[in-house]
């Protein structure tokens, strides 16, 4: 439970770097939860816990690659149901499997702008899988276990695998283009090696000046031999993808980085693996030529939403809607630096004042439009629904979550642009009418949809 427990805080605290307001009240829920006296009430929390950062993960990267987080919570918390949508589709050949050779090379390894020593390390990609708006790719890496003289990788407490120790894989400089040379992914920070590439690669565009990059990684799986360490890692990339065919995949280094650095009996610091990769992905038709159902509104009970996107893809329902009448709140300033606190108790110690906890909570209450994931960290707020899900036509629910969008949510005329997912699929019976039930300021508001014959 402990090494599960490590594993969600290095998922929240390295991987996911939150709204400051999020972060300190992640950090206050794991400090409370080792607070916990007995055994049943550590485990019945961190249940809980989970729950959270898992919802965090898909508020911040959309999608979930393949099985792997899903079956990682059924086997410890009795099927929490992450990633269902994407369980459903890769059950149904919505999966690429490249036939790919390891691609071999001996490389440097620096440290400090300075070569130490060198090492073979092989990679590919085993599985990839494109959506609307996620790129997962899943990389295999061999190294010689020589690298364990520099880093930690996949040493094991008590037989299971040290994530927080283990040191992380990044590809600093991945550069991710389709067969018409549009950019799919970049390190945005990194300008002068992106002009390097297109200047070798004869590619005639300028560094992008939009925000289209984020990516996130975790390790899968980790196997050590004699003489080798072999890691999966999968690499998530939130954006909205066209129809690409290919995948023409670069990258010159493999960052070996542990941010916490606390294996110093070993000296083990941070390294770089200078090397030359190149792949070429071939896209499946089904995954370039995506289609999906879209649905109009019947009805709906409350006039200020107006929903102007509902389609229904291989991997989830995709949910748009404008909601008139919204204010953006605005943090009082008599309540100085925004804080997270555990209880209401808490606000008014901090504040010595019933009358500031008052304000406080007001002020939450209008942030938590909707239930579906800030709520979470704002618990000690007494919201009384069941949680927004969808409906098919033969009763079945599914949960809904927020799905987050790109940019400011609050837009002029008092609109708020509010984006939704759930795990209903294409693949799904009784999907001819769809009911949603949205909890909005804490009411329901309800909206039927019927498919459109497309």
């Amino acid at each position: 439970m402990d090494n599960i427990d490590n594993f969600i805080k290095d998922i929240v605290s390295k991987e996911l770097k939150s709204h400051e307001s999020f972060d300190s009240t992640i950090y206050s829920t794991f400090e409370t939860l080792e607070k916990n006296k007995t055994k049943k009430t550590k485990i019945h929390h961190l249940k809980f816990d989970l729950a959270i950062a898992c919802c965090f993960i898909f508020l911040i990267t959309g999608v979930v690659f393949a099985k792997e987080i899903e079956n990682f919570v059924k086997a410890g918390f009795e099927n929490f149901g992450l990633g269902r949508g994407v369980d459903i589709a890769i059950d149904n050949g919505y999966i690429a499997k490249p036939e790919m050779n390891d691609m071999s090379q001996n490389v440097q390894i620096i440290e400090n702008n300075e070569v130490i020593d060198s090492t073979n390390v092989k990679v590919k990609i085993d599985e990839f899988l494109m959506t609307d708006s996620n790129l997962s790719l899943d990389f295999y890496f061999e190294f010689e276990n020589k690298i364990c003289d520099y880093v930690s990788l996949g040493d094991t407490i008590n037989g299971n695998v040290d994530y927080e120790g283990s040191h992380a894989i990044v590809l600093s400089d991945l550069f991710i283009v389709d067969e018409n040379n549009e950019v799919l992914y970049f390190n945005r920070w990194d300008c002068e090696n992106f002009k390097e590439y297109c200047k070798n690669n004869n590619m005639d565009f300028d560094y992008p000046d939009y925000t289209l990059f984020d990516i996130r990684n975790m390790p899968r799986e980790y196997h050590k031999s004699e003489n080798f360490i072999e890691v999966n890692n999968i690499y998530y990339i939130n954006d909205k993808y066209s129809n690409s065919k290919k995948l023409n995949i670069y990258f010159t280094k493999i960052d070996l980085i542990n941010d916490e650095e606390r294996l110093t009996e070993k000296n083990l610091k941070n390294i770089t693996l200078n090397g030359n990769w190149q792949f070429s992905l071939d896209v499946p038709e089904n995954m370039y030529n995506r289609t999906y159902d879209t649905y109009k509104v019947v009805s709906c009970d409350n006039k200020d939403f107006n929903l102007y996107e509902a389609k229904l893809t291989d991997t989830g329902l995709e949910i748009g809607i404008e909601i008139s009448n919204v204010e953006m709140p605005i943090f009082p300033a008599e309540l100085g630096k925004m804080k997270a606190f555990e209880t209401r108790e808490k606000v008014v110690e901090f504040y010595d004042s019933e009358e500031y906890a008052d304000l406080y909570e007001e002020y939450f209450k209008n942030v938590c439009l909707f239930d579906n994931i800030i709520n979470n960290f704002c618990s000690w707020i007494d919201y009384k629904n069941e949680g927004s899900y969808a409906m098919t036509s033969n009763g079945e629910k599914f949960k809904i979550m927020y799905g987050g969008g790109y940019g400011d949510p609050y837009k002029e005329n008092k609109i708020y642009d509010y984006h939704c997912t759930c795990d209903i699929t294409k693949y799904d019976d009784y999907i001819d009418k769809i009911t949603l039930v949205i909890y909005f300021k804490d009411q329901p508001v309800k909206i039927e949809l019927e498919k459109v014959n497309n």
